[in-house]
C-alpha cells in the first residue's frame, strides 16, 4: 500500500503540471507539431480526475464497474505520439519523456485501488497551491 501511495504522489504530482479544461473525450491525434499542441494534446489525458463517475458518491462509495472501465480510454501507446511521430526528430527527442509520463500515468489508471489513492489525494488538494511548489521545487517539467 505505500507503494501504492507513493505512484500516487508523484502521479498526482504529474497531475498538477498538467490541469486541463473540462475536455471529456481521449485526446485526437496529435496534427500540430508544436510545443504547445503537444503538451495539450497529453494534458487532455488528465480528465480521468474530473470524471463524476469515478468519484465516491454520496454514501462514500466507489463506482467499480467504472474503476474497471477506466483503463479502456488509456491504450497503451497515446494517441498522441501516434501523430507525434509525424513531427521532426528534433521536436520527437523533445518530447519522448512525455510519452514515458503517460506510461505511468496510465499503469496508475489501470490500477483500481491506485487510482482510488490518487483521485482521493486530488481532492484534498489544492491545485494551484501544487503546482506552484512543484514550479518552485522542480521548474516547468
Amino acid at each position: 500500500m505505500w507503494a501504492i501511495s507513493c505512484l500516487a504522489a508523484f502521479l498526482l504530482s504529474f497531475h498538477c503540471l498538467i490541469v486541463s479544461g473540462e475536455d471529456t473525450e481521449s485526446p485526437s491525434q496529435l496534427t500540430q507539431c508544436t510545443e504547445v499542441a503537444i503538451s495539450d494534446c497529453y494534458r487532455r489525458y488528465d480528465n480521468i480526475f474530473q470524471r463524476p463517475d469515478l468519484q465516491r458518491n454520496d454514501e462514500g462509495q466507489y463506482n467499480e464497474e467504472a474503476y474497471r472501465k477506466a483503463c479502456s480510454g488509456f491504450p497503451e501507446t497515446s494517441s498522441c505520439y501516434a501523430g507525434f511521430t509525424r513531427c521532426p526528430e528534433f521536436m520527437r527527442s523533445n518530447f519522448t519523456r512525455r510519452e514515458a509520463g503517460y506510461g505511468a500515468f496510465r499503469a496508475l489508471v489501470c490500477d483500481t485501488e491506485a487510482l482510488k489513492v490518487a483521485i482521493s489525494a486530488k481532492n484534498c488538494t489544492d491545485p494551484v497551491k501544487m503546482r506552484t511548489c512543484m514550479m518552485d521545487h522542480h521548474g516547468n517539467l
